[in-house]
């Protein structure tokens, strides 16, 4: 009899201590995501103990190459009520990368963590962008330096720093939309254009796996010196140190014409000075 008793005490307690206890129940998951999905990350926390908790729920979202998703709040939860946690669903862009992300909720009282869980689902059919590709008009195929004006049948270069591997294809428009496509060669382009105006220059990079990245910029073709259109970008700064230097000039030459008048009218007193005295003495007033 005595073992019976001491049997169901011991599983008293056994019960009691598996009540005193918190739970993390997650919202419902898929297995893998594709572009458009919505992925509903957030549950629910219990509070299964006799006794109230002050609680700090800390979410995060893991994935290789992405920068944590974090999210934090701070609870009050009575016993035997819930704590809704939520605040890191999103949608599933183009843009988005695929692999196996990882959903991680932690819940701490004073700084002591009382229950963690954790899920992982897969996202599939996302794309990767570009990161530091460009695109630059040069004068030269090693494209050592840019360039926004060309004359007639100079050798332009369209070249594409960082295009990480991706297939370029491109065209020059002018202002009434004819184009003429060219084609890349390791990363670079050349081409020759035989009329005046304003050129813009389109050029688009795809890989498989990455969203197709579209860059412009333009430039100007001219008649004249190839030589002389080389330069053409300094003329403007040449113009402009002449003309501080004219209006420095000017500004000296009045500022010097001032000084000489004051002292012309210096001189002028004097002498009207000297004058005045010079009657007197005549008059023997001195």
């Amino acid at each position: 009899m005595r073992k019976i008793i001491l049997l169901l005490i011991v599983l008293g307690l056994l019960l009691q201590a598996g009540m005193a206890s918190a739970t993390i129940d997650f919202n419902p998951l898929e297995k893998s995501y594709r572009p458009g999905d919505y992925v509903n990350l957030g549950g629910i926390f219990t509070n299964n103990y006799t006794e109230g908790k002050a609680v700090r729920i800390e979410q995060v979202l893991l994935h290789e190459g992405l920068d944590s998703m974090p999210g934090v709040s701070d609870e009050s939860v009575k016993p035997g009520r819930i704590a809704l946690i939520g605040g890191l669903g999103f949608t599933v862009q183009g843009t988005t990368d695929s692999g196996i992300y990882t959903y991680m909720v932690t819940v701490y009282e004073e700084e002591v963590p009382i229950e963690s869980a954790r899920m992982s689902f897969e996202i599939i059919g996302g794309q990767k962008q570009f990161e530091n590709i460009r695109v630059r008009v040069c004068s030269s195929q090693e494209c050592r330096t840019f360039k926004s004006v060309f004359a007639m049948e100079a050798p332009a270069y369209i070249r594409v720093f960082d295009s990480e591997g991706a297939t370029l294809t491109g065209y020059v428009e002018d202002d009434f939309g004819f184009r003429k496509d060219f084609n890349f060669k390791a990363g670079t382009a050349e081409f020759k254009l035989d009329k005046t105006g304003h050129f813009r220059v389109i050029v688009l990079a795809g890989r498989e796996g990455y969203e197709t990245y579209e860059m412009e910029t333009g430039f100007y073709v001219i008649e004249g010196n190839y030589v002389l259109t080389e330069f053409f970008p300094m003329v403007k700064w040449i113009y402009q140190i002449l003309f501080i230097i004219i209006v420095l000039s000017v500004l000296v030459t009045v500022i010097l014409s001032l000084l000489k008048g004051k002292k012309n009218r210096d001189r002028l007193k004097e002498w009207l000075k000297l004058r005045r005295w010079r009657k007197k003495e005549d008059r023997g007033l001195y």
